[in-house]
């Protein structure tokens, strides 16, 4: 077993998935498994786009993820909450169902998509769902439910369920296992059109097309160092005429903002939450961004949206795609040199300045 376990790493390392596959499933038939490798033998399947194992093998290996940032994560809640009530399915006509969250918040932004189908496939049912503090007034605005917070001191005691559910377990439960059984409609998400009005005010004096930039994800992530990129790696883009670049920003990578020359629109500071990023978003023609919260929001509303997509890509975004399943308002962008982004700055740099040109034409110039 050590053989394959060590083969199955050397795949996984060179991102060989259909052959780290084969050597997982010859691995999971032992009952000394490493967890990581649990986690791993799903995501092999989902970047391939092998929905109907994929996310059975996910749904069994959240139990197994831990998350040093956030002690409330899946390992505690399922611990927590027992496997007696959790929802696989079963209708739920009169019952409540407890949707609780961990991961990032892209992730909770994603599987959202699923709760408004939840009462049509299932029945008439309550809902209260978990979410972080930045999501929040955002969900609580697009469903009907009582928002909690993860984490809460004594939230687990005070609510009752008769079902309760990972967000990200939604697409078993639905069985989402081909492309097409993806709920792809958007947007799924909406802010109050006295918020957006609010964020159109701001914007009025901008006459430029107005394009929303993030170039950096959560520090704290382990893979952030391979999807961020510096703001001054930007600068050919940045230069173009025609726009106003608006950064949508937050964390340790505002700093870079502080060159003197630099041009990008920093109104972040009035963002206190994802409704008001939201509502700031939905004011915007393109939001460009690197792998993080704000390209799921941007696809989520149905704005234009091209993402930044690191070397080896991510589960979700599959391999070597140029448009996403997930969102179809979204343009991918995928570094072949995991050591350089040039290849990838000078291609959207093209992009952008032959849509800027375009000007004006009945065409979308974003799609």
């Amino acid at each position: 077993m050590q053989a394959a376990e060590n083969l199955a790493r050397a795949y996984l390392e060179e991102q060989n998935w259909e052959r780290a596959i084969v050597n997982l499933g010859y691995l999971m038939q032992s009952n000394e498994v490493p967890d990581d490798l649990k986690f791993m033998h799903a995501y092999s399947h989902l970047i391939l786009g092998g929905y109907e194992n994929g996310w059975l093998l996910f749904d069994e290996a959240l139990q197994f993820i831990g998350d040093p940032n956030n002690p409330h994560g899946a390992q505690y809640l399922r611990t927590r909450l027992g496997k007696e009530k959790k929802w696989q399915g079963e209708k739920l006509h009169g019952k409540k169902l407890l949707i609780w969250s961990e991961h990032g918040l892209g992730d909770i932004i994603m599987m959202s998509r699923y709760i408004h189908l939840i009462p049509d496939r299932f029945g008439e049912c309550s809902l209260e769902i978990w979410t972080p503090l930045q999501l929040v007034r955002l969900i609580s605005e697009n469903f009907p439910a009582q928002v909690e917070i993860v984490g809460r001191e004594g939230l687990l005691e005070k609510t009752t369920f008769d079902y309760h559910t990972s967000i990200m377990s939604l697409p078993q439960v639905f069985e989402t296992y081909r492309e097409s059984a993806i709920p792809s409609e958007t947007p799924y998400l909406g802010v109050p059109k006295s918020a957006t009005d609010i964020w159109e005010e701001r914007l009025r004096m901008y006459s430029e097309l107005k394009i929303g930039l993030v170039w950096s994800g959560n520090s704290s992530n382990e893979i952030d160092k391979q999807r961020s990129i510096p703001l001054s790696a930007f600068a050919t883009i940045i230069a173009l005429k025609g726009a106003v670049f608006i950064s949508l920003q937050k964390g340790d990578a505002v700093k870079q903002l502080d060159s003197k020359n630099c041009p990008i629109v920093n109104l972040m500071n009035q963002c206190s939450d994802m409704l008001d990023t939201a509502s700031l978003v939905s004011n915007l023609d393109l939001v460009i961004s690197v792998d993080t919260s704000i390209a799921h929001l941007a696809g989520a509303l149905g704005c234009p949206v091209w993402l930044l997509n690191r070397n080896g890509s991510e589960w979700r975004w599959l391999i070597d795609r140029i448009d996403s399943p997930w969102y179809p308002t979204m343009r991918i962008f995928n570094q072949k040199n995991k050591e350089s982004w040039d290849t990838v700055i000078t291609q959207v740099t093209q992009e952008l300045s032959l849509a800027l040109a375009r000007r004006g034409s009945e065409k979308p110039i974003f799609r």
